[in-house]
């Protein structure tokens, strides 16, 4: 395994650049710095069916809101300060913890820590609590499987988000009252009314680069191809020239479908106007250049599917970006990157309305951070690495698991990919020829597959197919 000549992400500024960049001499020093994280094991048969029912006791669901100055830890623990939605969601869901976000005060040049949690009790008292060390469930001292963060990044950082989908699974919520209360509404209601044809999907993507190329390739031919094989299935494929924004809203007017995958670069410029890149920040860009309307997206007929958009910061970006000093100054990539990051922690704009609008989506799923080619397969051998994000939507979501567990795979890839990398760390250590190279590689494939993540509630599923 050798680090390749030229690496590409799947981003493209107002220019219509697209992101690439060679590999600095500092490649496996930024490696070095990469943290490790903990395996997810794989689950039985019998613990998947109990893990996809949040109401077990043992499993469960609750909130994690920012801590607040100035409230006592009963108002605290009843959430008093949340918004009416989320007061309106606990009251429907009775034995929910309340969790609460501390940001912690460290000494100068030491990272905060983001894999705990605060639980406060009815009685005033309060616990604080590791993600993802267990035991699970809404009982006293336990934390549940399912998470929904409700604030934006600037209040709750995505690195808690990123640490709870370790072996929780988590969702967010930052809409302003009117939309998080319609959201909430069709949450309880299950959709009931506007509910997607769970039989539908549509399956969009550019294949007009390289980097585009390599994502059709990794992700939305096999799962055409998968979906395509269901005989209780109906796909439609929007490729090549016809993969514009326009065709795709003409789609899902028609279509209604249930689950929804757009497969492209996402938008990240003009990189020196803060507030033009924010206001287009990760929209896919269709074969034709032209970014895909969300005013029109929000508008058609999709109340209720699920979308899961891979392209570059279609979830939003974050404070400063994880790949910093992995790319030399001066290429593309690198300057779209750093354009990128100076945004500071943000949500993207199309989640946002597709979760504001009138008849809302039930969930996004999309990145933080843009995908590198040389992510997506692996070198030696040439292997998918990216087959659990197409089998979370096929047969995971379409039979009916929540968005959260449908997921749990994929993400546990994130621990074994630091297994991989810790490994190559001792052989480099070891003097073995190669060590550096695959150090990188892990370390790249675990940062990108991380920066995943849900917006919307964890536990919304699609309706039964017939």
């Amino acid at each position: 395994m050798k680090v390749p000549a030229t690496i590409r992400i799947n981003a493209v500024d107002d220019q219509g650049n697209l992101g690439s960049s060679d590999f600095g001499d500092g490649a496996f020093e930024w490696a070095k710095r990469q943290g490790l994280l903990e395996g997810q094991a794989v689950l039985k048969p019998e613990e998947r069916a109990s893990l996809n029912d949040w109401e077990r006791r043992d499993v469960g669901w609750g909130v994690v809101l920012p801590w607040r100055k100035g409230l006592r830890g009963r108002e605290l623990a009843r959430a008093d300060d949340a918004q009416p939605g989320i007061r309106k969601l606990l009251e429907a869901r009775p034995d929910a913890p309340v969790l609460r976000y501390v940001r912690e005060k460290t000494a100068a040049g030491t990272p905060p820590r983001h894999d705990k949690l605060t639980r406060y009790y009815a009685d005033g008292t309060k616990q604080v609590l590791t993600i993802g060390n267990g035991p699970f469930g809404v009982e006293d001292g336990q934390l549940p499987r399912y998470l929904l963060i409700v604030g934006g990044p600037d209040e709750i950082p995505w690195a808690v988000q990123f640490a709870a989908n370790r072996r929780h699974f988590a969702g967010r919520l930052a809409l302003d009252d009117a939309a998080l209360e319609r959201y909430v509404e069709h949450l309880i209601a299950e959709w009931k009314g506007t509910a997607p044809d769970t039989a539908a999907s549509v399956v969009w993507n550019t294949s007009d680069d390289p980097m585009s190329l390599a994502m059709q390739t990794a992700i939305a031919e096999p799962l055409s191809i998968a979906l395509g094989e269901d005989a209780d299935m109906r796909v439609t494929r929007v490729t090549g020239a016809h993969a514009t924004g326009a065709q795709l809203v003409q789609t899902l007017t028609t279509s209604h479908p249930g689950t929804i995958v757009t497969v492209s670069h996402g938008r990240t410029g003009p990189l020196h106007d803060a507030a033009a890149m924010r206001a287009a920040l990760g929209v896919p860009v269709g074969a034709d250049g032209a970014d895909l309307d969300m005013l029109a997206a929000s508008a058609a007929q999709i109340s209720g599917s699920v979308w899961l958009a891979y392209a570059c910061c279609s979830a939003g970006c974050d404070e400063g970006s994880r790949f910093s000093g992995l790319l030399p100054a001066g290429s593309s990539a690198a300057e779209i990157v750093a354009g990128v990051a100076s945004l500071g922690p943000t949500i993207a704009p199309l989640p946002q309305r597709l979760l504001s609008a009138e008849h809302p989506v039930a969930a996004f799923i999309g990145k933080i951070e843009p995908t590198f080619d040389w992510t997506l397969a692996e070198p030696d051998t040439g292997e998918n690495v990216v087959l659990d994000l197409v089998d979370a939507v096929y047969p995971n979501l379409i039979r009916a698991e929540t968005i959260g567990f449908a997921l749990a795979e994929y993400f546990s890839g994130v621990g074994r990919l630091y297994g991989s990398f810790s490994d190559a760390k001792i052989a480099v250590d070891a003097l073995e020829e190669g060590a550096e190279d695959r150090a990188v590689y892990y370390a790249l494939t675990a940062r990108d597959r991380e920066s995943l993540v849900i917006l919307g509630d964890p536990t919304v599923r699609l309706p039964a197919l017939p």
